[in-house]
């Protein structure tokens, strides 16, 4: 095990991974990339906060996260903010009652000066570093006479 973790080197797939949670808790500080610059990963959903959309709109938002994009970055007083579009909408369910029916978008805002706090990232569904094709994985084996015998 230990000669594996000295000589193993992360595959291709693996060297932009990073984790919503890593964004959310450890990297508060980092700069975030606009959509001119590449923006981020499609495992990687960025959101807004919706106290941020209320006050910097004056609307009163129902959600707590609107989802969102970097437009720009630019600096006030040495502090970083950012120009988002951000996206208020309805989420219906489809017509079996499922809640991951569809996204229908009401309106689309432009908002300013928005603070780096305002942002939260999460994982695309079946994208977290577990579920993909380069980790690290090895069989399981369970001793047959552990199963009865009618099985």
């Amino acid at each position: 095990w230990e000669q594996h973790v000295n000589d193993f080197l992360p595959l291709p797939e693996d060297a932009n991974y990073q984790a919503a949670y890593d964004l959310n808790n450890f990297l508060l500080d980092s700069i975030l990339p606009t959509m001119k610059e590449g923006g981020y990963p499609a495992h990687l959903r960025q959101w807004v906060h919706g106290d941020y959309v209320e006050r910097l709109l004056g609307i009163n938002s129902y959600k707590y996260f609107h989802r969102a994009q970097i437009l720009d970055r630019y600096n006030i007083d040495d502090k970083t903010y950012y120009t988002v579009e951000t996206f208020l909408a309805d989420d219906e369910e489809s017509e079996d009652g499922d809640d991951e029916g569809f996204l229908e978008i009401e309106h689309e805002y432009i908002l300013f000066q928005v603070p780096r706090d305002a942002f939260a990232f999460d994982d695309a569904p079946y994208s977290r570093d577990h579920q993909q094709t380069w980790a690290f994985r090895h069989a399981i084996s369970i001793p047959d006479d552990m199963f009865p015998e009618g099985w």
